[in-house]
Parts: structure tokens; sequence; C-alpha cells
């Protein structure tokens, strides 16, 4: 009896830092810690956290799963690069997503959850500061996934928010702190006064043209970058 609870106690523990461990490297790859193209390999990833090698392949694999890293051979794993087609695949998915659950959400949102959102729109931010530029990161996630869960329909939420994981990298290794926030805040709040009026066409029009909007600014810098390659 003693040595099968400790089999399962070995098991448990391997599982729990396989998912630690997922969920580090996620938040490394999704914030640019971890740069597109940088190498990720198994011996270096058990020599940093221990344990055996079987929690470090759960992790990378449901990494490679979502695409955030790809095998690279012999060296093991590389962190995904984004590009104009990855762009264009995720702007295209939200457009049709987000500007569902905008519609949805302006039939059924609550006062307190479109008051949340109407303070998450009119927040301002120090757009030359590093720590500004991340919390306006957070508050952008917040402001798109309190519509999606607005929406009520959790299956829309689920799909959305690692659309905006994706989203975040798209963003972190082109526009970064270039980024236009003052003029994201005045899309958010033509969103929110579309939702305070409960017009679904209007805050699915102000929803999908705040993301067109941010897709030409993207692709203007992704082609700038190019074009100096």
């Amino acid at each position: 009896m003693a040595g099968r609870q400790a089999v399962a106690k070995g098991q448990h523990d391997g599982r729990a830092l396989g998912v630690t461990l997922y969920q580090r490297l996620k938040v490394g790859i999704v914030s640019g810690q971890l740069k597109p193209g940088e190498t990720v390999s198994e011996r270096t990833l058990v020599q940093r956290f221990g344990g055996s090698r079987t929690p470090v392949r759960y992790a990378l694999a449901r990494l490679q799963e979502q695409g955030l890293i790809t095998a690279d051979g012999r060296r093991g794993y590389s962190v995904t690069p984004m590009g104009l087609q990855d762009v264009a695949e995720v702007l295209f998915l939200r457009r049709v997503l987000e500007g569902a659950a905008a519609e949805l959400a302006a039939r059924r949102i609550t006062e307190d959850r479109l008051a949340e959102l109407e303070r998450l729109a009119r927040m301002t931010f120090s757009e030359r500061s590093p720590d500004g530029y991340a919390h306006f990161v957070r508050v952008n996630r917040d402001f798109h996934l309190g519509i999606a869960a607005a929406s009520g329909n959790s299956r829309l939420l689920r799909a959305i928010a690692p659309l905006l994981d994706d989203m975040r990298r798209i963003i972190t290794s082109t526009v970064s702190q270039t980024h236009d926030i003052k003029a994201m805040q005045r899309e958010h709040q033509s969103v929110t006064a579309a939702l305070r009026r409960r017009d679904a066409r209007a805050a699915r029009q102000a929803l999908v043209a705040a993301l067109e909007s941010g897709e030409r600014r993207i692709s203007r810098m992704l082609n700038m970058a190019k074009a100096g390659a």
C-alpha cells in the first residue's frame, strides 16, 4: 500500500510540475521574454527545474499543440515566430468571434459588467513607461475578455482567450510601446457607448472597426521591419 501511495504521489507531483512549467513557459513566450526563434530544449529545462524529463515533455507537448513552439530537429524546439500571415489569421478570427460576442453582449450585459468595461475604457497610462505599457496590455485583455464573458456564451469566451494571447505576442514583437494607446482607448469607448445604448449592430461594428485599425497599425510596422531587414 505504501509503495502504491508513493508512486501515486510521484505521478501527481510530476503532473503538477508539468502544468507549472507549461504555464511559466507560456507566460515567457506570450510576454516576449522568450523571443521568436529562441531555442527551448528538454535538457536545459530539466537542468533548470529539476525532476525527470516527463513533466518537461508534457509542458513542451502542450506548447507545441498551441503552436507556441515548433520542433527544431536535434536542437529540440524553438519559439514559433509570427508574421503577416499569423496577424491576418488571428485578426480574422477575432473579428468573427469578438464581433459576435459584442453583439450578444449588447443584449445580455449586466449594469455592473458594463460599468466595469467603461472604467477599463477610461483608464489612462504612461505611454513611455514600460510599467504603464504593461498595465495597458493587462487592461486591454481584461476589456476584451469582459465583452466575451458578457456574451453569456462560455464556448465563445474559451475560443477568444487564446487569440488574445496570440495578439499579445504579435504586439510585443512588432509595435510594442509604439502602439497608439490613445487611439485604442477611443475605440474602446466607442464600443462601450454602443453597449450602453444596447445597440447590438453598432457594438459589433465598433469592435470590428477597432480590430481593423489595430491590424493596419501592426501590418504597417511588420512591413517596415521587413523592408529594413
